[in-house]
């Protein structure tokens, strides 16, 4: 038996409602957030969340935020930063072409909105080095929190665009 995607949507619907009593409702005031790590081009795996998060931002009338991973795109892949941005680029145009709501859809990269250029050169230092040479030049170890990780690239980053400034003058 075929159903209408719509048939479907609603029967989705009536399921969140049966399951979840406290689902937001069009009084309840929230947002829709989704994420997505940039890929070459976007496929059927990564469009049904989309287009469901479409779904949901027309039936409540709320705001959408949309993060492009690029910086995990980064760390993870065999790809430049620039590469990673650009596929960033090139996913973003593919999601604002689905029809969400410009007025209340807002779509960013992480290496470009959490922090610019500065983050942008702490992502290309954690990418450089590993757990291990961190632990072993900062005393690190395993029952610390991923807080003391992270500061240190912070640190190696301040450290160079001191040197630098140092150097410039």
């Amino acid at each position: 038996m075929q159903h209408s995607s719509n048939q479907i949507l609603a029967q989705i619907d009536l399921t969140m409602w049966d399951y979840y009593p406290h689902f937001p409702t069009r009084e309840n005031k929230f947002y829709l957030y989704s994420s997505i790590v940039p890929s070459e081009a976007l496929y059927l795996g990564h469009l049904i969340p989309f287009v469901f998060t479409k779904y949901l931002q027309d039936a409540f009338n709320v705001p959408l935020v949309i993060q492009l991973a690029d910086d995990v795109k980064f760390m993870s892949g065999n790809v430049s930063i620039e590469e990673s941005q650009r596929l960033a680029r090139e996913n973003a145009k593919d999601i604002i072409a689905g029809g969400f709501d410009i007025s209340k859809t807002f779509i960013f990269s992480d290496i470009d909105y959490v922090g610019g250029a500065f983050y942008k050169n702490m992502v290309n230092f954690g990418n450089c080095l590993t757990y291990n040479e961190v632990e072993g030049i900062c005393g690190l170890n395993l029952d610390d929190h991923i807080g003391k990780t992270f500061c240190q690239l912070v640190q190696i980053n301040l450290s160079i665009v001191q040197l630098l400034y140092a150097c410039s003058c």
